[in-house]
């Protein structure tokens, strides 16, 4: 550990917009000084923007050693949202079976919260980053095509007047943190220029109508929330995120993070949302990067 280093690099990140996406600063990490133990360490650090080499700010992360069968563990659940065909393509929202369903297809419900519970059966895990729509690259809403439910072809665009179903995916994280690391309120600060900034909301229609993109901020996510009362569409809190991107798949899968797959003990790090306070909740995200030598 006296030589290995951690390359932490921050981006402006906006799902909707991809093409604006652009690094705001690097942090090179020397981890033997930070004489990392048991207990998490916050620790501040330089941005330096790779393209100009000038000062982009401060990131704070947070540190803490752990052997793999302590470290923090990520869980992905995902569930299916459905429409029908009504006339002159009206989608509206599935009524018989059901609008939710399970990712096997098999268990349909009138309400998000009702599917939540078919797949959430176990305690102890906390909601990190809410539901949201996993978009594809031919529909930015994430709607697949095809003529029935049980049809073994869902298809990404919608190209036929027989495609009477549609689905798509909503999915949501959840983590289980190891016994006295928590989450702590870490971020990214330009002093010249505040990145904290929130998109205006935009609610989905009664007919089951898919949503629409919220007005993103300077560093945004698209993300969609759901309360017992309505169905809105919101922006993500406002993040300057890592480049590793978890995307989850249809499906429930718990994945230890990646000093867990190791038998070395290895520092993990925590990294916040830029400008708010990274914890769990709606909304709000957070990425962990473990260093890959030891």
């Amino acid at each position: 550990m006296a030589k290995t280093k951690l390359i932490i690099s921050v981006y402006h990140y906006d799902e909707t917009r991809p093409k604006e996406n652009f690094p705001i600063g690097d942090a090179a990490v020397k981890l033997e000084p930070l004489g990392l133990t048991e207990e998490a360490i916050d620790k501040t650090f330089s941005l330096t923007n790779p393209n100009n080499g000038k000062s982009e700010g401060e990131a704070t992360l947070r540190f803490v050693c752990l052997a793999p069968e302590d470290a923090l563990r990520i869980l992905e659940e995902s569930v299916y949202e459905y429409q029908h065909c009504r006339v002159f393509t009206q989608w509206e929202a599935l009524t018989n079976p059901g609008r939710w369903s399970t990712s096997d297809g098999k268990k349909f419900t009138e309400t998000l919260e009702e599917a939540a519970a078919l797949v959430n059966s176990e305690e102890g895990w906390t909601v990190t980053n809410t539901w949201s729509i996993m978009s594809t690259r031919d529909d930015p809403d994430g709607w697949q095509y095809a003529t029935t439910l049980d049809s073994p072809f869902w298809h990404a665009k919608n190209t036929s007047s027989l495609f009477l179903l549609r689905r798509r995916t909503w999915h949501r994280t959840l983590n289980r943190w190891p016994p006295g690391c928590t989450p702590s309120p870490l971020g990214h600060h330009n002093p010249a220029t505040s990145t904290s900034a929130t998109g205006s909301s935009t609610k989905d229609s009664t007919s089951g109508g898919s949503p629409r993109s919220p007005s993103p901020g300077p560093v945004s996510v698209r993300r969609a929330s759901f309360d017992a009362a309505a169905e809105a569409n919101r922006s993500g809190s406002p993040s300057a995120r890592a480049a590793r991107i978890y995307n989850a798949t249809p499906g429930r899968s718990e994945s230890p993070s990646a000093n867990a797959r190791d038998g070395n003990r290895r520092p993990s790090m925590d990294r916040g949302t830029a400008g708010a306070g990274g914890s769990s909740g709606k909304g709000s995200t957070s990425e962990r990067t473990t260093s890959n030598r030891s």
